[in-house]
Formats: structure tokens, sequence, C-alpha cells
């Protein structure tokens, strides 16, 4: 037998043809099957071969333990196998069966499985490694082996061991699916829940040089329990140096160190953080001073030096008083040895401090002497005294401008008589001075002299004595009055008996028994005034007015003073006037007195009494208000006050008046309003005038108006004039029916009347004074004017339309219409308008007013309507625009966001969407054809038509296109990521980076703008996972990344010895670029540049290095590295001039001008070529320079000869440095001394 088996796996058509040769005749059977592979089912087909007649009556299968029958068989395998599988076939003619078997493997995948750790840390990596089982015939390709890790429908991976870092943490489900080369799969899912990981964080105190900085942990554990480990590295060189979660350290040297910190929680997850932390040099404290004396401000200056801590802090304590200034002053009141105490603290709270040691002490000055008469020497003994410092200088001025002495125990004559401030001023080694001075007497003759008082015939006239003794008193006195008498007294009193001049003498002795030269004056003794004055009497309120009558005797009166005697009158009850007059504050009598006084001061006073008279007091009494044509009386009740009133002057204010009637009786002629006055005569002829108004009225005008309806009932209203006069009223409504149809004492009576009609109406009024009138008008019974109108609701901004259908059911002619439109705005036509137009700007309810007027057989008639109209607010339209970003293919729900007036609702509703399609619910679902921006616009109409709309956009987005940068790949520096995308058409929600760097402990980054740093130089691939509106996208992008350059630089200042030039020289490494700052506003390009300084200052020069890396990029995003230094510009400099001219009209040329910046203390010298001192100068303005110089001329003011002379200098700069002297050529040192030449 011979078999040929033809095969071909997976879903194709296996055949196998078997060939049998049997010996039961010449019919044949060959047995056979095909069979179609569907995993883990088979689906079996009979083959068999017939010939020669033979029929087929059965199939029987074998499968696995199983019997199938039919041609055709379905078969699902438990298992992969191998199975056997037998066929046999029945046939007949001849009766008869053959067999066929074959072994058959079944392809299906299983037990597909999941391994990974769960739960892991948001940020790290999880393994995942699958698992599956099929038959040894078939094998798994490697990219058959799908991953899902989110399980979106996406395939994020393949293989059996792949490795995914879930963005955010959650539960997230895992699906594994394992398919064969056959195509049969298995799947798996697994939860893997993620965990929030920690965020490490620290802080730690900035701290000075030789403390222990102490760190905190403050990191978070977020989704773990607890931290179960700490690393520290403290100078982040790569050696973890404390375990512990607070950990304390010192370093050994100042600046600034990265600290990197690591944890590890009890779930595995680990988060590491580096920051600086500073360790600050301590400065250095010390101070100079310029004086050791007591009672002298003493100028303390800081030379402390702050050793990079920025600006200082001070605190000095001089034994009890302290100071923060910088350079503060202080004074030792008395000697001693003292400690002064500085503390200097920096900018970081470094701090240092020293303690000095200083003598103050001065010499005490003091020295006695004998006085002796003048003429005579006086002798000078020397008894000062010191303590520690010996005195080396006494120096003594006598005090009368000439007489000075160097040596310890001087003798001095003086040249005249006085008393003199002699001083004593000594000198100590310290250079610290003290002075005695003391008041020497040398005696000299007393000075008489003496005043007096006024020297008048008949008075004391006294001498007072002010004659100086020269001494300790004056004892004697000798005085000569000229008219034969004297007087021994000190201070005599004698009275002249006649008029004429005399000579007085004195002379006086002092106590040490000088007399004085005999002191004489020439005095006058002239006659006495004799004062007398008389007065006008006069009335209250008016002035009097004084004669002087005074007797001079001859002599010239030098005063007059004036007192009337009247304190009421205030500052008005004196005058110095010869002749003055006077208005008195009360009536009644007054003792006015004068004072007069001559040239001599011989004086006198008089005084008399004035009487003041009073005033009568007019007045009278009259009625208020009188009708026109009624008599009005007039009562005067005068009163004379010590007078009696004898005349009466009336005026009635008409033009008419009267007099010396009581009472009088007058009448008016005209209505108005009068003043009548009143003036009244007494006795004495005094008066007064007493003035009121009375109104005299006129008849009144009757007159009234009425209103009436359909129910005939009358309102009348009085409207006669004057109204406010008006006391009663009599009403006749001529109503034919009744008699009784009257009314009285009512403003505004009704009346019904019988029948609609025109009915005479009688109206009589009288007035409060007398007057009275009457009207007759008709009246209209019944509406015989018909206010009407029609109107329509609005919305707010449409006008509003009145159309007026008012009517006179009597065909009266209507006049006028008055529209009140009840927003504060009224119309008036005095024609008519079927319609009015109005708008209203605010909306809500008015309440509208319209009015009409018509002339019926010659009467006025009204009629008014009122109605209320509504002005409703148009609704306000929006889209809500929540979900109007979709991706493709998705559904938007629209919904209607509008803000409608109550009691207005929306009732129609339009949308747009922008596509061409129209839709007519409030709240419809809308699926857009294609992708872009549509305009959506949803109009809304409420429920009285207000009408408005709104439009928003709606986006529909593919997955986003989108790339991105990436800046600053440089070697250990963050490297930015910056998405490039059309940010006004995508509006990312979720970011996902991986930064490709699977040794780094940060690999990934949620955030829009990460960084990253690459620790190693290599190229990297980062990827880029994004959503935006629910749509998804990713790019990824390679890159290298570059070295870093080191930026340094050397400052050599002074450059050229030039103040103020500073030459860089770039130190720097790795770089091809420079960009340099130099902190005065300029800046450079160049390598090693030189920078001119103009300013005194301390500068931040920052140099920015470059390379070219990575190229062909700006130089933001390139690689570079940045370095600062501060550098101390300070300009110092003294410098002299060699000639000048005193006659120059140039003050530099006519001056000897010394030039400096900068001194601290300085002292200039000029001398003649003889040594003789012609100048010298130690001023400094504030800003360190000379502030004097020469103009040539000597100490006694005598300007000097044309030619050479002399100076000498010293200086010592604000940072301590000493002037060296000036150099006049580049091959002589400097000197301190020169020759300046004066040129006339």
């Amino acid at each position: 037998m011979l078999s040929l088996n033809i095969r071909k796996l997976g879903f194709l058509l296996i055949l196998i043809n078997l060939l049998v040769w049997s010996n039961k005749g010449v019919g044949q059977v060959t047995p056979g099957f095909t069979y179609e592979q569907y995993c883990d089912s088979l689906v079996f087909t009979d083959a068999t071969v017939i010939s020669g007649g033979e029929v087929i009556t059965d199939w029987e299968w074998s499968i696995g333990g199983n019997t199938l029958y039919g041609p055709n068989v379905w078969f699902i395998f438990p298992g992969q196998g191998p199975y056997t599988v037998t066929l046999t076939v029945y046939f007949e003619n001849p009766v008869g069966q053959e067999s066929y078997s074959e072994q058959i493997l079944n392809y299906k995948v299983s037990s597909a499985g999941i391994s990974a750790d769960s739960p892991v840390c948001d940020g790290f990596p999880v393994d995942f490694t699958g698992s599956a089982n099929t038959n040894s015939s078939a094998f798994f390709p490697n990219d058959s082996l799908k991953w899902d890790f989110e399980d979106d429908g996406i395939w994020d991976a393949t293989g059996w061991n792949v490795s995914y870092t879930y963005p955010t943490s959650g539960n997230y489900t895992v699906r594994f699916k394992a398919s064969n080369n056959l195509g049969c799969f298995d799947d798996d899912t697994e939860t893997i829940e993620v965990i929030v990981g920690p965020d490490a964080s620290f802080t730690a105190d900035d701290v000075c040089l030789g403390e222990e900085m102490s760190f905190t942990n403050t990191s978070t554990l977020n989704g773990s329990n607890a931290f179960t480990q700490f690393f520290w590295d403290f100078e982040n060189d790569g050696t973890w140096d404390a375990f512990t979660e607070n950990p304390g350290h010192i370093y050994t040297t100042a600046g600034t160190f990265d600290v990197k910190f690591k944890i590890v929680t009890d779930l595995g997850c680990m988060d590491s953080v580096v920051g600086p932390v500073t360790v600050n040099l301590l400065p250095v404290a010390d101070f100079t001073y310029n004086s050791q004396c007591p009672g002298v401000m003493i100028q303390f200056n800081d030379a402390s030096v702050p050793n990079a801590g920025g600006e200082l802090t001070y605190f000095w304590d001089f034994g009890g008083f302290t100071s923060t200034d910088q350079n503060p002053q202080y004074m030792f009141t008395a000697n001693g040895t003292y400690d002064v105490f500085l503390q200097v603290t920096n900018a970081n709270g470094c701090s240092h401090d020293t303690t000095k040691q200083i003598l103050i002490e001065k010499p005490t000055a003091a020295f006695d002497f004998d006085v002796v008469c003048f003429g005579q020497t006086t002798f000078f003994t020397n008894e000062s005294t010191f303590d520690a410092s010996p005195i080396i200088n006494w120096d003594w001025d006598f005090g009368d401008g000439s007489g000075t002495s160097v040596i310890q125990n001087p003798n001095y004559t003086y040249s005249n008589h006085g008393l003199y401030d002699v001083v004593l001023t000594v000198e100590n080694e310290l250079g610290c001075f003290d002075d005695s001075i003391v008041p020497v007497l040398v005696d000299t003759l007393p000075v008489a002299a003496f005043s007096h008082t006024a020297t008048c015939v008949g008075m004391q006239t006294c001498f007072t004595d002010e004659s100086i003794a020269n001494a300790d008193t004056i004892n004697s006195w000798i005085w000569n009055f000229g008219d034969g008498n004297i007087s021994t007294l000190k201070d005599p009193c004698h009275e002249f008996n006649n008029i004429g001049n005399y000579t007085v003498t004195l002379v006086v002795i002092n106590s040490d028994g000088c007399s004085s030269v005999p002191y004489i004056e020439e005095i006058y003794v002239a006659g006495q005034p004799e004062a007398a004055f008389s007065a006008v009497t006069s009335c209250f309120g008016d002035t009097t007015y004084f004669v002087n009558l005074t007797d001079s005797a001859n002599t010239e009166i030098s005063s007059w003073m004036w007192d009337f005697g009247d304190p009421g009158s205030m500052g008005n009850n004196s005058s110095v006037l010869f002749e003055p007059s006077h208005l008195f504050s009360t009536p009644g009598p007054f003792q006015v007195s004068l004072s007069v006084e001559n040239i001599y001061g011989c004086n006198d006073m008089v005084q008399q009494t004035i009487t003041i008279d009073s005033l009568p007091e007019a007045m009278y009494v009259m009625p208020d208000t009188v009708a026109l044509s009624i008599p009005v009386t007039f009562n005067d009740n005068s009163v004379g006050h010590g007078s009696p009133v004898i005349n009466r002057m009336w005026d009635f204010g008409d033009g008419t008046s009267a007099n010396n009637i009581n009472p009088v009786i007058h009448t008016y002629d005209t209505a108005g309003v009068y003043e009548i006055c009143l003036t009244v005569f007494d006795f004495n002829g005094c008066s007064d005038i007493y003035c009121d108004s009375i109104v005299i009225t006129d008849f009144p005008e009757a007159n009234f108006t009425y209103a009436s309806d359909v129910t005939l009932e009358s309102f009348f209203f009085d409207e006669s004039q004057p109204s406010n006069t008006i006391i009663d009223w009599y009403w006749d409504f001529g109503d034919p029916t009744t008699s009784l149809d009257t009314a009285t004492g009512t403003a505004t009576p009704t009346w019904i009347y019988p029948a609609e009609g025109w009915y005479e109406v009688y109206l009589k009024v009288w007035d409060r004074f007398g007057g009275y009138d009457d009207i007759i008008q008709m009246v209209y019974a019944g509406n015989a004017v018909i206010a009407d109108f029609q109107h329509q609701f609005v919305c707010l901004g449409d006008t509003t339309m009145f159309l007026d259908n008012s009517y006179s059911p009597i065909s009266a002619g209507f006049e006028d219409w008055y529209w009140d439109f009840g927003d504060g705005t009224d119309s008036t036509y005095y024609s008519p308008h079927d319609t009015i137009l109005h708008r209203y700007m605010f909306p809500g309810v008015y309440n509208v007013k319209f009015g009409l007027s018509a002339t019926v057989y010659g009467y006025f008639m009204t009629d008014t309507m009122y109605q209320t109209l509504e002005v409703f607010e148009y609704p306000f339209a929006r889209v809500d625009t929540a979900g109007l970003g979709v991706c493709f293919g998705q559904e938007i729900q629209f919904n209607d966001a509008s803000i409608y007036v109550p009691n207005d609702p929306g009732v129609e509703w339009k949308w747009d969407f922008g596509d061409g399609t129209i839709e007519n619910m409030q709240n419809p679902v809308h699926m857009f054809a294609d992708t872009g921006e549509f305009k959506v616009s949803l109009q809304i109409t409420s429920l009285h038509g207000c009408s408005t709309t709104d439009t928003t956009p709606a986006y529909v987005n593919f997955a986003p296109d989108f790339e991105f940068l990436i800046k600053n790949p440089c070697l250990n520096n963050a490297a930015t990521f910056i998405p490039d995308y059309d940010s006004t058409k995508l509006e990312i929600t979720q970011w996902h980076w991986n930064f490709g760097d699977y040794l780094s402990d940060d690999n990934t980054s949620t955030v829009s703008h990460p960084q990253h740093t690459y620790s190693r130089i290599d190229n990297y691939t980062v990827t880029m996972k994004m959503k935006a509106h629910g749509c998804s996208g990713e790019t990824q992008q390679s890159f290298l990344v570059y070295p870093v350059p080191f930026s340094d630089y050397k400052i050599s200042t002074d450059y050229g010895g030039v103040q103020g030039r500073v030459k860089f020289t770039n130190n720097s490494i790795f770089a091809t670029h420079y960009l340099w700052d130099f902190g005065n506003g300029n800046t450079s390009t160049v390598p090693d540049p030189v920078e001119v300084y103009e300013y005194d200052s301390t500068y931040s020069v920052t140099l920015v290095s470059y390379n070219d890396y990575p190229p062909n990029t700006t130089d933001d995003f390139k690689c570079s590295d940045t370095t600062i230094h501060k550098i101390k510009i300070f300009f110092r400099g003294l410098y002299f001039p060699t000639a000048f001219s005193p006659n120059n009209p140039n003050d530099e040329i006519s001056h000897f001008t010394p030039k400096g910046v900068n001194l601290e203390t300085y002292e200039v010298q000029v001398f003649d070529l003889k040594g003789n001192l012609m100048w010298e100068s130690d001023e400094l303005d504030e800003h360190g320079t000379p502030a004097e110089s020469w103009d040539g001329y000597n100490p006694d003011g005598v300007l000097m000869p044309q030619g050479m002379y002399i100076w000498k200098a010293a200086g010592r700069f604000k940072d301590g440095t000493v002037w060296t002297g000036q150099s006049f050529d580049d091959k002589i040192d400097p000197k301190t001394n020169g020759v300046v030449t004066l040129v006339r």
C-alpha cells in the first residue's frame, strides 16, 4: 500500500489520500477526511474516494473517546492533544467497511496570565511578565504578545516582559493577549493599584561657619504609610553621610553646598531631592579712633571686614552706652581706662566681636596769682595736676590782647587798669587739653554818674546815684545842687524854688579810697501846667465834644491823657488827642478826667462830671391788616425817660403825615403794604423813631372748578383768590327740582343732579377783612369728555404704540391731549394724534396717564384715563459651553443656559450649528460630520415675543497634532521641554512625558513644560503623550545631551596704572562665546574685555559662557554657565598744582587748589623759602575732597611776591591706606612735598 499525505497547516484544507488495494472485487473505497482548524475546535469533512459502483451507507468518527456520525462533524478539543481521529466508512456492493486514522494536534492557546507587583508608586515603571501555553508545533511571535495597560482599547506594548509607567495614581486594569502563529489566543486581566509616591523635601536654615546645621525632613508620604529609610549626602558627592530622619552636620568650610536627600517608604516607593544650603563666612570686627580725651566727641571708625556677608550691622558698647551706627561718636566724660566693645553681624546673621582698652585722660588746669594795684607786677603760679599722662605744655593768655607766655610759672605787668580774664591751657602727652580762666582785677578809679526825676518849681526832684565803684563798694557821696545846697546822701531829693538853670555836681569815693572825677550836669527847673476843659451836654447816642482849656505856663505840653469814665465803651474809654470826642455807652453821669504833662515832666490833672441825657421811646399800636377804604386808628404809646415827650410826627407811608395828634385815624385808598413811622421829641431835644408795616387788602375774586361723571355726582372746588384770606362760601347749584340746592361754609361741596345736562351754579365768597365777590358758571353734569386709549406689550428698546380712542357724547371740541408715560416723561399735544409712539429705557410696569380737555358751549371740561403697561426685558441667550470640545465622531449635548425674565418664559428655540443644520429643540444633541471650529448660535424667543441670540464655538478635533522643543539639553543642567502646538485650537488636559533616562529616579513628568537633568552624555529618546478634549496623541524625539562649559575669570584692578580701569581675564573652559555684564549698565562679548568704571561702588560682574552645542540654535537653547564676582571700585588720590596766578580771574588758576577724593584725613602747609608758614588747611568736604585753597596771601593779609613756595602734605584715605605722595616724573618716587610757583 502506498500512502501520500499533502497538508497545509492553519486554516487550510488538509487533504489525505489513501490508496487501498482490496481483494474483494473490483470495487474500491479509499477512506479519508479533511479538517479546518479553529484553535480549540475543528471541523472534519469526509473525503473518501470510491469507485466501481460502491455506495457508502454510513460514517463513524472516533475522536478522543467520543463517537460521532455523519459525513461532516464538528468537535471541540478540551486540550492541546495530540488526539487520534478515526473515520470508518460503511458501504455496500459489496458490503464492507474501511477505516482511516490520524494524529491531530490542537493549536489553541491557554493559561494566559499576568505577573506584576501591586500596589506600585506613580512615576515608577511597573514590570509585567506574561505567560501562556500552546502546543509544541506552534509558537508565539513577539509582536503577537500584546499589552493594554489602561484598558482603553489601545495596545501599548508587545513581548513577554514589558515595563510601563503610569502617569497618575489610581486603579488601572491591564490586559494581556497572547496569540500564537496560527492566530489562536488567550488573554488575562489584572488590576494594578498605582499609589501617589512620596514627595521628598527638607528644610535647613543657613548657618555661620562652625555652627551645626539642622536638617528637617518635610517630605509627604502621599499613598504610603510610613518612611522606612533616609539617605543624606551633605555635599552631593555620591557618598551617603547620614541615615537618620533629621540629622545635623557641621561644615568645615564656608560656601553653598548641594545636599541630596532620598527617602524610601514601606511600599518601596522612593523620591529624592537636591537642594542648596549655605554656610556663611564670619566677618572680622575691627575699629580705629581719633582721640583719647574726656569731654571730646571721639570718632570711632569701623575697620571690619564683611567677608562676603554683604552689609554689616553694628553693636557698640562703650561701657553702658550702646550704638548701632557704623562709625559712631562717643564722649567719655571722665579720666579712666575704658573697654570699647564692637560686634559686627553681616547680612547672613554671622557675628564677630573685638574689645579694646582705651586710656582716657586729660590734665586739670589750675593756677593762683597775687593782686596789686595798677602799675605793679602780677606773679602767676601753676597748680595744674594729672593722673597718668604728664603735662608737657603750658600756654598763658593774660587777657589784655598782647601778653602771653609758655613757661610754667610766669609774671606779668599790665599796662592799663581793668579786669582781665587770664587763661591757662595745659596739654598732656595724649594731646588732651584743659584750661582754667580766672579774672584778674587791676584797680582803677571809680566813675561818678547819676540820674534824676522831673525838675519842676514846687516839686521834689530826686537824684539817683549810678556811679561805678571799680572796687567793692562806694563809701562816700558829695552832692552840690547849684543853689547853695549840698548833700552827702546816696540818693537825695531836693526842691528848687525858682524857674531857671542849675549846675548839679557829684563826687564819689570807693572802698579802695579812690575818688572819682566830678560828674557835672546842667538842669533846667520849669514852671507847673494847670489842666482845664469844658464839654457840651448831649443826648444818648450823640457824640460829645470836649474843649481843652489847659494853661501851659509858657512851657510846651508834651502829652494829653483823657479818661472818659465810661468802661462800657471798651477800648474807646481814653484818648491822647488835644480835643477829643466821645460816644458814651449808656445815659447818665460820667467822671471825665484830663491829665497833662510838659516837656520837663511837670504835670497836672482835672476831673469833671458829664451828664448824658436818656432818649424817649417811641411806640404805637395798630391792626396788622385792614381792608381797602376802612379807617385805621393809630394809638401813640410813646414814653419819655427822665424828660416828657412834647412833640410827635406821623408818616403814614402813602405820602401823607400828621403832627401832635393822638390817637390819629387814617384811611388808605389803594391796596398794598405801607410803612408807618412815628418820631417823638422830649423836653431836652432828644428824639426816637418807631416804624411798622400794615397790609391794606383788595376785594377777593370768586372762582371755582368742578368734576362730574356718569353717576351725575358733581364735585365743586373753590378756586377763589387770594385763597388764604377766604373764610366763607355760599353755593347755589341751580337744580330746578328742589329749593334745597344750596350749601354754605364749605369750599368743596358735592351735589347729585337729577339728569345729565347743563346747570347754572352760583358762588359767593367772603374774606377775613370784610371783602366779598361772587360768580355764576354753567356746569355739565355727566361725562361730556371721555378719555380712552389702547397699547400693546413691548420688549425693552422697542417702540410702544398708543392708540387714542377718546370721544365726547356731546361732540365737544377737544383742545389738548396730555400723556404721562409713567417713566418721568410726558407730552402735551394741541392737535389730534391717533397714534403716539414712545420708547421706554428700562423694563418694568408703568402707570400711563392720558388726559384730554375740551370746551363745551364755552366751558372747559376734562377727563383722564389710567392704564398699566409692562415693558419686558429681553431674555439673556446663553449656550452652556460645557462639553463643546469633542473628538471626531462624538455627539455633543447642547444645553440652553439662557436667563429668562420672570413671568416671560422661553417658548421658541432655534439652534444653528454652523454646518448648515438647524434644530428647534431646547436641548438638542448633534454630531458634526467634519472636524474644526463651528460657530453655534442659539436664538430664543420669550412668551411676549422678546428674542435674543448667543453664539459660541464648538470644537471637533482629531488626535492632537504637536511637536516639542528641547531647551538647554546640556549635561547636569535642567533641560526644558517645550510643547509646540496651536494653543488656540487645543486645550491640553493631560500630559505624560518619558525622558528616556531609565537610570534616573525621576524619568517621567505630568506637567506641560517639564525639566529633567541628564547626568550622562548620550543619545536619549523622549516620548510625550497628551490628551486634548478627550483625544490622545503621542510623539517622540531623539537628541544628544551635550557637555556644559565652565565659566570663570580673573580680575585685575587699576589696569595700566589707571584707577577704575579693570582688566577681566577669561578662564572659561569648553566655551566659544561670551556675554559680560559689568554691573554699571555696560556689556561686552569679547573674551578678555577691559572696562573703565567712573564711580565708587561695589559692582556685580556677570560672565555667561556659551559653547556651540547644540548647533544651529539660539543662545537661549545653547549650553552655558554663569559666574558672578563682586568688584569694589574705590578711587583715591591727592594732587597739587605746580603754579598759580592770584591776578587771574579764573578761580582754578588764581588759587593754589589741592585736588583729591575719598580722603578721610588730610593736612597741607605752604612755606616760603625762609621756612615761614604762609597757609595751611585740613578741611575736607563730604566727598573727601580738599575744601580750601591758598590765594597767595600770607597770614598778615599781604600778597606774596612772585617766586617758588614749598608745600608739604599728608593724608589717609577712607579705606585706611596712607597717601604716599605725588610723583612728578615716572622715574622719580612719589614725594609728600613739592614746589609751587606763584606767578604775578
